[in-house]
């Protein structure tokens, strides 16, 4: 591929948004959240975008924070979890996903996913409650929304809370419904990487009030919401997103519904090819009733049909060829030294289609989906090359 479209995408337009909050002097939430700072009521960027992303996710309340790792460690605070609790989630995913578990001081407990959705397994999930599980934090991997009925249903039976981690899959849906607000709560990023960014950034989304409310005061030192300014009932962090990276936001959601449906578009285009290749399995493709959010494309290899390449020089090929593919998580979580604590080879025991797909599994970043549709053919191309020069046929059996 010779040319990735930029990301992220803009113009002057987002320059004057930002210069605009500078003029006003407003820098940030507070200036229009107090009634006296703000008495006639106007409506700041920040409190302005954080209903965008609530309203466009089909949710009640909706919270703007500084990142989709705070929106995380918020979420699982505002929930009660803590010391003695456990939390299953995945083992594949951004290390945010179960440090906000320990950050709480509970403990992780990690499930096996399915290697063609790349999401928790629901089987799984199941054969890992205990008498000590509080919540499940899933992953829509990729913005590939996760089985939520089956999840929900085993929550459901447990009563255990069900936190959505949708930094991959902003807008995306599952059997018509917005994720972020399906389960309890739910945790969007907008760090620089992601299909809607605002440089750094996230938001919390939910049906509940009473959750609302505890993430408001969470990320705001813990304060009383409604009380006095210096009035604090809760440990809580400096977690409020600013009025520059909102206005920003504010612009990048304009842009989001025809960049989406590029990517929707040469998603499936360049899924209807590589299938055409023996030996590349693409991500499962949600329901019709389902949106994919597009932010990875994801496939996996089988190393016999590539002359039994490693991944390595499985990458360093397709690389070679053109192909901008990335690695993806090297080792599933629990192998981070953060876990240290924890017996890994107990999970990669529990694991192994988590620690499978470490080594056959390749993404491409979704500004690759922005390409023109004919370069997006190139990829097949430069796939089906790969195949016909590293594939080894088997010797034929003779009579």
């Amino acid at each position: 591929m010779k040319h990735i479209p930029n990301w992220p995408q803009f113009d002057e337009t987002e320059a004057e948004a930002v210069a605009a909050v500078v003029r006003s002097g407003n820098w940030w939430r507070g200036a229009y959240d107090s009634p006296e700072g703000n008495p006639t009521g106007e409506t700041g960027a920040v409190q302005q975008f954080e209903r965008a992303v609530a309203d466009l996710h089909g949710a009640a309340y909706g919270l703007a924070v500084s990142s989709g790792t705070m929106a995380l460690d918020i979420a699982v605070r505002a929930l009660g979890i803590g010391p003695g609790d456990e939390v299953i989630t995945t083992a594949y995913s951004y290390v945010a996903t179960a440090t906000c578990i320990l950050q709480s001081g509970a403990t992780p407990v990690f499930a096996d996913l399915n290697p063609d959705t790349w999401n928790l397994d629901p089987g799984a999930v199941r054969r890992a409650i205990t008498q000590k599980t509080r919540a499940i934090i899933l992953v829509h991997f990729a913005g590939l929304p996760v089985d939520m009925d089956a999840l929900l249903e085993i929550a459901k039976e447990h009563d255990l809370y069900v936190i959505e981690d949708a930094a991959h899959a902003f807008g995306a849906e599952w059997r018509g419904r917005k994720v972020g607000a399906i389960g309890h709560i739910g945790c969007f990023s907008f760090q620089g990487s992601k299909n809607l960014t605002t440089g750094e950034g996230g938001a919390i989304v939910t049906n509940d009030e009473t959750l609302a409310t505890r993430c408001r005061s969470l990320h705001m030192a813990g304060r009383v919401i409604g009380g006095a300014w210096y009035d604090h009932e809760r440990l809580g962090w400096n977690g409020r997103m600013t009025e520059f990276q909102a206005a920003i936001g504010l612009v990048q959601l304009q842009r989001f519904p025809d960049q989406q449906q590029r990517r929707e578009a040469n998603a499936r285009r360049l899924a209807a090819g590589l299938a055409e290749v023996p030996g590349i399995s693409v991500q499962t493709e949600p329901g019709e009733d389902g949106v994919h959010g597009r932010h990875l494309f994801c496939f996996r290899y089988e190393k016999d049909q590539f002359g039994g390449l490693s991944h390595k020089r499985m990458y360093m090929a397709l690389r070679a060829a053109g192909l901008p593919v990335l690695t993806g998580y090297g080792r599933p979580i629990y192998h981070n030294d953060v876990f240290a604590e924890f017996d890994a080879v107990e999970w990669a025991e529990r694991c192994p289609n988590a620690e499978q797909l470490c080594t056959s599994g390749f993404w491409l970043h979704h500004a690759v989906l922005l390409a023109e549709p004919a370069e997006i053919d190139e990829l097949v191309e430069a796939m089906k090359g790969v195949k016909a020069r590293y594939h080894k046929e088997k010797p034929q059996r003779t009579v």
